[in-house]
């Protein structure tokens, strides 16, 4: 089952990607949400496409020779690490808007900070793999190899969601069941699926659960 998932998880992820490249031109035409809100939900969708997009490049290239190649692949891996950060930015924005527009407290802006702070660490820290090969390396035939370090760029975007989760739901009562639930949702499926990539090399869990539920935040929100 999981072999003929990975065979044809191209065509899943294209069709997402399809799809949030709709989204992102819907919120443009909408007048239903302020500037900010608005900014943020596209931008996340932008990076939404860009996350998928990456995936789909480095299987079609992984393992070509060259240094053309080899760049296209460092490229789209780098669009893979840095898309789920910059998601993750988006979505505190409209967070951030969200609650400290009825609700302005110094815990909500310390957590909001917090989350920030650490997704710019996070990125920090993946320009300096680039030069230590911490996080991932290509062999002499540009094959793409896990490091040591894979382990903590998962973690930087888990603990800022975690945050996130936990923002969320100390301003519970701030926020309607219509928006709070998927809000949640957005940040706990990726999560969940995060922890099931480790055993399951080679399908893209992560970028398509996190794509799909950008995909309903839309439409939640909106």
């Amino acid at each position: 089952m999981l072999d003929f998932m990975i065979k044809y998880q191209r065509f899943l992820m294209l069709f997402l990607q399809g799809a949030c490249f709709f989204v992102a031109f819907l919120i443009l035409i909408t007048n239903s949400l302020c500037t900010k809100r608005k900014i943020a939900i596209f931008c996340l969708e932008v990076s939404a496409v860009l996350y998928l997009g990456a995936p789909i490049v480095h299987l079609t290239c992984d393992g070509f020779p060259g240094e053309f190649a080899r760049l296209v692949l460092l490229i789209s891996k780098s669009v893979d690490y840095l898309a789920p950060l910059f998601m993750l930015y988006s979505f505190n924005l409209y967070v951030r808007d969200l609650i400290l527009h009825k609700e302005v407290t110094k815990r909500n802006s310390i957590l909001l900070l917090s989350a920030e702070i650490l997704l710019f660490t996070g990125v920090i820290l993946f320009v300096v793999s680039r030069f230590t090969g911490w996080y991932f390396f290509y062999d002499e035939l540009n094959h793409y190899h896990r490091a040591k370090g894979r382990v903590l760029a998962t973690f930087i975007p888990a603990g800022c969601m975690i945050l996130q989760i936990i923002i969320i739901s100390l301003n519970y009562k701030t926020i309607s069941n219509r928006v709070r639930i998927p809000l949640v949702l957005f940040l706990v499926i990726p999560i969940l699926s995060s922890v099931l990539s480790f055993v399951t090399h080679g399908f893209y869990f992560t970028n398509i659960s996190t794509v799909f539920m950008a995909i309903v935040l839309y439409v939640f929100v909106v």
